[in-house]
C-alpha cells in the first residue's frame, strides 16, 4: 500500500481508499459489526459478565474465557469435621454473609466463536470457586497414547488468612455438540465441551490455588504457591487395577520443582521449562524422562542471580538460538541467554543478562508469536522466529522479535540518525523512555541491543526526499530500508 485516505459518501460510509504498488485503486469500508469509537478499529461484542482470562483453541478455532457474573446464592458445600474451631467459625461466617446478601458472584468457563463472538457453551464453577487461570494444551493420554486438544482451568477457593485455600484443575475438551430442534437450513451440530477430569488440592505451601497451568511434552504442568507439579493423563476412564490395589488416578503426579517464595508463571518449549518467581527471579529447567518411572525429574539448569520480581516468562526462538525472555513488576523486559561455555555463567548454573530495557507499561500478559514469512526479503523467516506479543495493564499491545544482524545493524543506524535528526516532543530523546526502571546501577545490561519500533516507524511518516537523504547517511538506499520494515511489518501480523 503506498498511500491511505479516509473517504466516506451514501455509497461508502466512512471507509477508505488506498493504492497499491501494481496501480490498483481500492475502496474499502468495515462491515457494520466494527467499531471506530476505540484506538483501533475492533470488533466489541457485550457477554453480560466480566472478562477475566482467555485463550484460543487452534484446533477447533474457538475462543475459552474465563469470565464472572452476579448469579443467585447458592449453598456450599459443608465443611469437613475434624478441623480447627476457629477455622469453622470462620467459615460459618462466611457462609452466613453470602446467604444474607442472596448474591453471590461466580465464575464461568464459556466458549466463545472466534467469527461471531457468540457465547457456543458454558459451564459454572462451584460455589465460592475462583477462576484463575485457562490455557489450552495438548495432553497425551498414558493409556491409548492419543493426544487431545483440552481447555486446562485452575481455579483456587479462598476464605481468607484463617482457612485453608483450596484448589482444582478442570479439564474440558471440545466436540461438537447436536443442536436440538434446529429450523430447517440452519447448522445442526455446534462447538461445546465436557467436563473430563478434575483433581483438587489443598494444603500446599502457598494455598492450593492453582495460578498457573501449561503443557510440557504432553504433560500437564501447573503452578500452586512455590510448587511446579508435573502430572501425566491416564485419560478419562484409567485402566482397572487387581483386587486390593490403588485405583489408578485420571492426573498422576510424576514430577515437581520446588520454587523460592512464589511460582508466578510458567512458559515451556519441548522439554525445557521456565519459571518465574514473583520475587526471586527466573529458574530455568529442563524435563528428563528415560522411559522409567525411576529417571523421570524436573532438572534444574540455571536461574538468575539478580533475583528480580517476575511475574511473566516466555522463550523467544531465532533458528537454532533460544532466548530467555522475563518481565519484572515494574514493566522491564529482561532478556537472558543459557551459555554454559561463558566463564561468567558459572559452568551454566547462572543466566546471562543480555538487555534490560522498559516496555511502557506493566504487563499484564505474554503470548508467543511466529513470524510470518516475507517472501522476497530474508530478515524474517516463518518457521523460525518466533517473537512475543505483550499486553499492559492501560489496555496496550507490543511486540518483540529477533532479527538477523545485518537488518538489526542497519535499522540501528536508522534509528539514531532519526532520534538526532528529527524534532523530537518538547526535545526529549524517546530512547530515554526505554531506559529500564528501578533497576540498580549495574545490575543488568542496557538497551543498546533493542530497537524501540516507535522511532523506527517514524521513517515512514518522512517525505520521499527526506528518506532518500537519511538513507544516504546511514550508507543504505531508500528502497533496502522500506524492505526491511515491510518484512519487519509482515513478520509481525497477526491475520
Amino acid at each position: 500500500i503506498t498511500s491511505i485516505t479516509p473517504f466516506h459518501n451514501v455509497n461508502c460510509n466512512h471507509g477508505f481508499v488506498f493504492a497499491t504498488e501494481s496501480g490498483q485503486l481500492n475502496v474499502c469500508n468495515f462491515n457494520d459489526r466494527v467499531s471506530s469509537t476505540l484506538s483501533w478499529w475492533a470488533e466489541v461484542k457485550t457477554v453480560g459478565a466480566t472478562v477475566h482470562k482467555i485463550t484460543y483453541s487452534a484446533e477447533t478455532g474457538v475462543i475459552a474465557a474465563l469470565v464472572s457474573k452476579g448469579i443467585p446464592y447458592r449453598k456450599r458445600k459443608p465443611e469437613e469435621g475434624g478441623g480447627d474451631a476457629h477455622a469453622t467459625n470462620v467459615y460459618a461466617a462466611q457462609e452466613a454473609a453470602v446467604a444474607a446478601r442472596d448474591k453471590e458472584e461466580a465464575f464461568e468457563v464459556q466458549l466463545i466463536s472466534a467469527e461471531t463472538l457468540e457465547v457456543l457453551w458454558s459451564h459454572t464453577l462451584g460455589p465460592a470457586e475462583v477462576g484463575m487461570s485457562i490455557s489450552s494444551v495438548y495432553v497425551k493420554n498414558q493409556t491409548d497414547q492419543s493426544v487431545s486438544s483440552i481447555i486446562a482451568v485452575g481455579t483456587a477457593t479462598p476464605r481468607g488468612e484463617d482457612y485453608p485455600c483450596r484448589g482444582n484443575v478442570h479439564l474440558f475438551k471440545i466436540e461438537k455438540q447436536d443442536i436440538p430442534n434446529v429450523e430447517l437450513g440452519q447448522p445442526s451440530v455446534k462447538w461445546g465441551a465436557s467436563l473430563v477430569t478434575s483433581k483438587d488440592f489443598r494444603g500446599s505451601p502457598g494455598g492450593g490455588g492453582v495460578h498457573v497451568v501449561t503443557c510440557l511434552d504432553g504433560y500437564l504442568l501447573v503452578g500452586i504457591g512455590i510448587k511446579v507439579l508435573l502430572f501425566k493423563w491416564n485419560g478419562q476412564y484409567p485402566p482397572e487395577t487387581p483386587p486390593g490395589y490403588p485405583k489408578i488416578p485420571q492426573l498422576e503426579q510424576c514430577g515437581f520443582f520446588d520454587s523460592t517464595l512464589f511460582a508466578s508463571s510458567l512458559a515451556t518449549v519441548k522439554k525445557f521449562v521456565l519459571s518465574g518467581d514473583s520475587m526471586r527471579g527466573i529458574h530455568f529447567l529442563r524435563w528428563l524422562d528415560a522411559g522409567n518411572d525411576s529417571r523421570k525429574v524436573l532438572q534444574l539448569l540455571s536461574h538468575d542471580y539478580d533475583k528480580p520480581p517476575i511475574h511473566h516468562v516466555q522463550f523467544l526462538i531465532d533458528g537454532s538460538t533460544l532466548a530467555i525472555m522475563g518481565v519484572d513488576m515494574h514493566g522491564n523486559i529482561r532478556m537472558y541467554a543459557f551459555d554454559p561455555k561463558d566463564p561468567d555463567s558459572l559452568k551454566g548454573k547462572k543466566l546471562l543478562s543480555r538487555a534490560v530495557f522498559y516496555s511502557g507499561g506493566r504487563v499484564s500478559g505474554v503470548t508467543r508469536m511466529t513470524a510470518k514469512a516475507s517472501s522476497n526479503s530474508p530478515a524474517m523467516t516463518v518457521s523460525h522466529r518466533i517473537g512475543v506479543c505483550l499486553s499492559t495493564y492501560d489496555a496496550s499491545l507490543g511486540m518483540l522479535f529477533p532479527l538477523d544482524e545485518t537488518t538489526f545493524k542497519r535499522l540501528r543506524s536508522l534509528q539514531d540518525r532519526l532520534v538526532s535528526s528529527m524534532v523530537q516532543v518538547a526535545g526529549l530523546n524517546p530512547l530515554r523512555f526505554r531506559h529500564a526502571k528501578n533497576v540498580e546501577a549495574g545490575r543488568g545490561q542496557s538497551s543498546d541491543k533493542v530497537l524501540d519500533g516507535q522511532t523506527i516507524w517514524k521513517f515512514l511518516h518522512l517525505s520521499i526526499e527526506e528518506q532518500n537523504k537519511v538513507a544516504k547517511l546511514i550508507g543504505s538506499r531508500r528502497e533496502t530500508v522500506l524492505n526491511s520494515l515491510r518484512s519487519l511489518a509482515v513478520g509481525m501480523g497477526v491475520y
